[in-house]
């Protein structure tokens, strides 16, 4: 009986530990010092590699009976519908690299440091917690006006020189990022402003 329990309390601490590890644990504002992980999580890399897999099959599936069904379709339907299953697997790649880096930045009593690694590369640097000026708050447009996109809401850490300038927040909450924002600005003793909007 007892040994039942043991390997069930084993088997839900594994399945923990691999939720954990696709998606990592918010920033503690408790105390300084504490981690920001910043980007898409392993999660959303999975979603994105399990929609490149499925997708072909749906998309090839719904027009291959259409194909069998429909009158009229044009004589290369074949390759129309290769095109269109195709697509979704560019989604492949880009969820495999997404769960393959990592961006964490650790903001301690006294310095903040950047780590970031890639399949590619990796980067990483450490600046005075002195160095830095305010924590600002500013709004996180859509990439381009031509396009629709979900405003965001940014908080970042401001470098007085300005290369080591980090945004640790982009929530599409923005009484979310407002309350991090002021809860960073009472760790770091930072004054906490404003900027105006930037394109993400």
């Amino acid at each position: 009986m007892g040994k039942t329990v043991l390997v069930g309390n084993t088997r839900t601490m594994s399945q923990s530990d691999r939720l954990a590890n696709l998606v990592p644990p918010g920033p503690d504002l408790s105390a300084l010092p504490t981690s920001f992980h910043i980007g898409g999580t392993p999660l959303f890399g999975l979603v994105l590699i399990a929609a490149g897999v499925i997708g072909p099959l749906v998309i090839g599936g719904i027009l291959g009976l259409i194909g069998l069904v429909a009158q009229g379709l044009p004589a290369a339907w074949g390759w129309i519908v290769l095109a269109f299953a195709a697509g979704p697997l560019l989604a492949i790649p880009w969820g495999w690299w997404i769960m393959n880096s990592r961006t964490v930045v650790e903001l301690g009593p006294e310095t903040v440091s950047y780590h970031r690694k890639t399949p590619l590369r990796g980067t990483s640097w450490e600046a005075p917690l002195s160095e830095y000026t305010a924590v600002v708050y500013r709004r996180v447009l859509p990439p381009s006006s031509s396009k629709t996109g979900t405003t965001r809401h940014g908080v970042e850490l401001r470098h007085g020189a300005g290369k080591h300038t980090v945004r640790l927040v982009q929530s599409s909450e923005e009484g979310l990022a407002r309350a991090t924002q002021a809860r960073l600005a009472e760790l770091t003793g930072l004054p906490a402003t404003e900027d105006s909007p930037v394109r993400g």
